[in-house]
């Protein structure tokens, strides 16, 4: 499905965030479906996912048990056990795993390989559901949400940022990062304007023409994050955002995810294999065949200033 195919306009609860540090004044607009297409392990994405069933408009924000469930926005997993069955053998890659992550902190998920990262990450952002056990996001318990609720309250609550970026090659910067809006209320001018703007907060409002294959790797990831921000979600999920930048550019986009947690308040779970990279964080959280390893409190100033 393309941005346009359908006239359903999706409307959610109205928050919206001020732009710093913009060139242009403005807001970013929340509660809107967006389009990702996923790939490596970090499942496939496309937009039948988050428009499935669009006629519906989600979960009620003037419900009482809405709003109880609004008072913690963090993250927490409880008692999350997730079995995947491949050539008839059963594959325990969760294992009643219990994580609290605080609102607005910054998180490095990390672990070996078939630890288990990809797929919490899944289910943080609602791609996938637990066997067994709850995770509450950003307010909302998960479980809870079905089809055409469960992909509103993803397109309203979570941006995701992809290691191979994921923009359309046809598409100009400016447009990529529009294509969340797309079925939202907005007029074209407003979704020109809010793009625009979640542009300029990464830095690249003077590349808002250039098309991906014009940019350097390091700037595709910068549209890729306006694009997961351009809806002001309350949690960023990152798989391996600069598995395949160097390291210059790879500190850029790390020093946007810092500024994006510690000025907008984001909640920022990161998975990455780099250490220098999870040294950029508050806290990392390190999971082993599915269990949780440790969590480690890295300093203020040893995130500030972490380099290779």
């Amino acid at each position: 499905m393309r941005p346009g195919d359908t006239d359903v306009a999706h409307e959610g609860p109205g928050v919206s965030s001020r732009v710093m540090g913009a060139g242009r004044s403005g807001t970013l607009h929340q509660a809107s479906p967006q389009e990702w297409s996923c790939d490596g392990g970090f499942a496939t994405l496309c937009w039948a996912l988050y428009f499935h069933e669009s006629g519906s408009q989600g979960p009620d924000a003037s419900n009482p048990e809405t709003r109880a469930h609004s008072m913690n926005e963090g993250i927490l997993l409880q008692g999350v056990t997730k079995t995947y069955s491949r050539g008839g053998e059963e594959l325990r890659v969760l294992d009643n795993l219990d994580l609290t992550m605080d609102e607005g902190r910054f998180y490095a998920l990390m672990g070996p390989s078939g630890s288990g990262k990809t797929t919490l990450l899944n289910l943080v952002g609602g791609l996938d559901l637990p066997d067994s056990g709850s995770v509450q996001v950003a307010g909302q318990d998960i479980r809870s949400l079905r089809g055409a609720a469960l992909s509103a309250w993803r397109a309203r609550s979570v941006g995701f940022v992809f290691q191979g970026f994921n923009l359309i090659p046809v598409l100009s910067a400016l447009e990529n990062v529009a294509l969340p809006l797309a079925l939202t209320p907005l007029s074209r001018k407003e979704r020109r304007q809010h793009a625009l703007a979640a542009l300029d907060l990464v830095d690249l409002g003077d590349r808002a023409g250039h098309r991906p294959g014009q940019l350097s790797g390091g700037q595709e990831q910068r549209v890729a994050i306006a694009r997961a921000i351009v809806t002001d979600p309350k949690v960023l999920l990152c798989d391996e955002p600069t598995g395949d930048l160097d390291r210059a550019a790879a500190d850029q986009v790390l020093a946007l995810l810092q500024r994006l947690n510690g000025e907008m308040k984001k909640t920022v779970l990161m998975v990455t294999h780099d250490a220098a990279a999870a040294a950029r964080a508050q806290r990392i959280v390190h999971l082993d065949k599915g269990r949780l390893g440790s969590i480690e409190e890295v300093q203020a100033e040893q995130a500030a200033g972490a380099k290779p």
